[in-house]
Parts: C-alpha cells; structure tokens; sequence
C-alpha cells in the first residue's frame, strides 16, 4: 500500500474516533442532565417532606451536575442557586442561603437585567431572608429584655 493510501487511512480512522468520542460526549452530558433534573425533582419532594438536609444535598448534587455541563453562572444555574438557598433557609441556615440567593440575583442581573421578572423573584427572595433575619433578631431581642 502506498504512503499515500496509508496516511489517508490512519486520517480517516482518526476522524472516525473523533466521531465516536463526540458521540458519547453527547450521550453522557443529556444522562448528566437527566441525572440533574432527576435530583432536583427528589429534592423538591423531600424539602416538601421536611427532609431539610437530604434536599440540601440533592440541590447541592444537581447545582453540580448543571456547572459539570453548563458552567457556572448560567440562568438555569440561578433556579438551582435559588432553591439550594430556599431549603437553606428552611432548615435555618440564613448565612449559607444569603450566598446561593446573591448568586443567583447577580446571575440574573448579569444575563437577564433588573428589571426581568425572574431577577425580581431573586430580589424578593432576597427580602424574604432579611424579613425573616428581622423577626429573628426581634424574637432575640424580646427574649433578651423580658429575661432582664
């Protein structure tokens, strides 16, 4: 066979294999999205259970599954950040859930501007955290001056 001929072979048998590995790149990113959204779903369901923590792990596992394929600070990736940080919330931890809720308001702010409906969401989930920061500090303060 001549060097022409082989050369052309080992060509196309590497376009072949580059072919096959895009392929699977493909079938593997659409498994990790179903695999996200598979954990996201259980996550709603268990945070709608009162299974604070397995939520919090389960959004946590679809954030990192979304970043794996998408990236990091993508709008879709802003839903995740704002449901992390709801389940946050309801399990008690403000600080931890103040971060997820920033995220995500700076997301939307960057892609979709203040004014889109879902940066307004992220801003008011933003005013429900210092509403319920407020109440807390009050019930704290109250407590502090009636044991006085």
């Amino acid at each position: 066979m001549s060097e022409a001929k082989e050369a052309q072979l080992q060509h196309d048998h590497k376009i072949e294999l580059l072919k096959e590995a895009e392929i699977r790149q493909r079938e593997t990113s659409q498994l990790v999205e179903e695999l996200k959204g598979l954990y996201s779903n259980f996550a709603a369901a268990t945070k709608k259970a009162g299974d604070l923590p397995r939520a919090v792990q389960m959004y946590r596992r679809a954030l990192m599954l979304h970043e794996q394929v998408h990236g990091v600070n993508t709008v879709e990736a802003a839903t995740l950040e704002i449901n992390l940080g709801a389940a946050l919330l309801a399990a008690g931890d403000a600080a931890e859930s103040k971060r997820h809720f920033q995220t995500a308001l700076d997301i939307r702010c960057k892609h979709l501007g203040e004014e889109h409906a879902l940066t307004q969401t992220a801003m008011k989930w933003m005013v429900k955290l210092q509403s319920k920061n407020d109440l807390t500090r009050a019930a704290s303060d109250a407590s502090k001056t009636e044991g006085s």
